[in-house]
């Protein structure tokens, strides 16, 4: 099937003629996925194959998603020239404060909301999603002139 027919039937792609930011957070959802994945698959081949202790498969399967995210995110996502360097210890470090603000609206959502388990967990997801993309675009992936 020629696509350049479908096209120009539709007129062109409706995800090129989105506003640059909400191209970029499809794009930053789509990379949160794919290393949900990878960190629950790493997590499960070090548990349950490789036998390795619970905290430091996880240890490694989170940090392995946090890497390939800087690199999917920064090549990809952003489309940023920000080397590794520069950007990298910034992007950790937001993600560590991820990490805090996460436990902080759970215990705000389960404690004060009085949400039950799900949604609280929603809501944290929800909450640090916005946070890591805002931050991440804001501070550490300089964005191309064109």
């Amino acid at each position: 099937m020629n696509l350049g027919i479908l096209r120009r039937a539709y007129g062109g792609s409706i995800f090129l003629s989105l506003p640059n930011w909400l191209k970029q957070l499809v794009k930053f959802t789509l990379v949160g996925l794919l290393n949900t994945g990878l960190d629950w698959c790493t997590y499960f081949i070090l548990s349950q194959w490789l036998v390795a202790g619970l905290i430091p498969a996880k240890t490694i399967s989170y940090s392995l998603g946090v890497i390939n995210s800087y690199i999917m995110n920064r090549n990809w996502t952003f489309d940023s020239p920000t080397v590794l360097r520069k950007g990298f210890p910034p992007f950790l470090a937001i993600n560590l404060a991820g990490i805090l603000f996460n436990s902080g609206c759970m215990y705000v959502a389960l404690n004060f909301l009085r949400l039950e388990e799900f949604p609280a967990l929603i809501f944290a997801t929800l909450a640090v999603f916005s946070w890591n993309f805002l931050t991440s675009r804001r501070f550490v992936f300089v964005q191309k002139r064109t």
